[in-house]
């Protein structure tokens, strides 16, 4: 979730692993101004939360989103 949205910012660096644990955070701030948190609230299953509040405040988007991984003979 991490890089799918880091990589809605043009310019973007990343100075954390892109894999986080439990608990860890992610914070990022665009060229324009944008910012962006995300933190890892759940392992099994893996859910991640985010928060973008663009520059000047001008727009805000929150969510979250939780990985479904499923095997079968199809």
């Amino acid at each position: 979730m991490t890089t799918t949205i880091g990589f809605l910012f043009e310019g973007h660096m990343f100075e954390k692993p892109l894999n986080p644990v439990l608990g860890e955070t992610f914070q990022a701030k665009s060229i324009d101004g944008a910012k962006i948190y995300v933190e890892q609230t759940s392992h099994h299953p893996p859910v991640s939360h985010y928060y973008v509040e663009g520059p000047n405040s001008r727009y805000t988007f929150s969510g979250w989103s939780e990985c479904v991984v499923k095997f079968g003979m199809t």
